[in-house]
């Protein structure tokens, strides 16, 4: 990662949540996307507000500067469906070149973290046999992205099968030098509560992190989410 390849993007969740709807409910697309331009991003994701008709939504990011850094979707390997699951991104990796990212962001999921799963008493933990099948689809899902020009990273999240820097060892160990890292702050010091096991994921991947999040996080938020064992979206 080279700092003149660097570029500012943001996300829309700023504006609305997609896993929360009715927060930001009142927020237009119109409004979140200028919001985005006079703040000065270059770059920004796709948020459940933005115009399905690709036509209509490239022509509204161009007038205000931004382009789509990244396309996001779930994976499921390790339910072992490998065929079905490639199948099924292969669409999407196609439909998503219209936006013409250079990046497909990944979450591996067992179950979605949307439900009340408690995100460190009960969280995701792989099995080896597992982590054999979340490589093999990762490793396979690398090869049709870059036939695409695209690039595969994973994001670590809470509540996932990858959530710690252990988990992040064990992901990086058992794939291709071409399937990539999403690194993000808030995540691992949510997960880890402390600065210093960011800075080891950050300076052990800094060679294939691709993308990166940078967020705030409330330590007396977390606090509580620990001593109530609560899960995600209820923190």
């Amino acid at each position: 990662m080279k700092a003149e390849n660097v570029k500012l993007g943001i996300a829309p969740i700023g504006w609305t949540n997609d896993d929360l709807p009715e927060l930001g409910s009142e927020n237009t697309f119109e409004q979140c996307v200028s919001e985005m331009a006079l703040a000065g991003y270059q770059g920004c994701e796709v948020g459940n507000k933005y115009p399905r008709d690709i036509a209509v939504l490239k022509h509204k990011l161009d007038v205000r500067g931004i382009q789509i850094c990244n396309a996001w979707f779930s994976t499921f390997f390790v339910d072992g469906k490998k065929k079905k699951r490639l199948k099924v991104l292969l669409r999407i990796v196609i439909s998503c070149m219209q936006w013409e990212p250079k990046l497909l962001v990944v979450l591996n999921k067992v179950v979605a973290y949307k439900d009340k799963t408690k995100q460190f008493s009960k969280k995701n933990r792989f099995a080896d046999a597992e982590w054999q099948l979340l490589a093999e689809g990762y490793n396979e899902l690398a090869k049709l992205a870059a036939e695409k020009g695209m690039k595969v990273c994973l994001h670590h999240h809470m509540g996932t099968g990858i959530q710690t820097p252990a988990e992040v060892d064990k992901y990086m160990e058992i794939t291709n030098d071409d399937v990539y890292l999403l690194f993000d702050s808030g995540h691992l010091y949510y997960s880890e509560g402390s600065q210093q096991a960011m800075l080891d994921v950050l300076e052990k991947y800094v060679d294939r992190i691709v993308h990166v999040h940078l967020k705030d996080v409330r330590d007396d938020v977390v606090a509580e989410v620990k001593a109530n064992d609560l899960s995600f979206l209820e923190g």
